[in-house]
């Protein structure tokens, strides 16, 4: 599983670079995509841009950063 980090203080910018990285489908429509949030809220309005822009979003994961840190150290 490949991480990508993307830093920026603009959520317009990031949001921008997600979409384009998720135009590429997946090997699988079963296949989560995964993107680490901080928050609730992060998780909510990211879901209304990215449904705003595809016309959908559906089958996301999004994990918080300790979640992601104890699911990478068990394998």
């Amino acid at each position: 599983m490949p991480l990508n980090l993307y830093i920026s203080n603009r959520m317009e910018v990031l949001v921008d670079t997600l979409a384009t990285k998720l135009r590429k489908p997946l090997a699988s429509a079963f296949t989560k995509e995964v993107i680490v949030l901080q928050s609730r809220g992060m998780q909510h309005w990211l879901s209304m841009e990215l449904a705003s822009r595809f016309g959908v979003w559906a089958n996301g994961n999004d994990p918080f950063p300790k979640a992601m840190v104890q699911k990478l150290s068990c394998r």
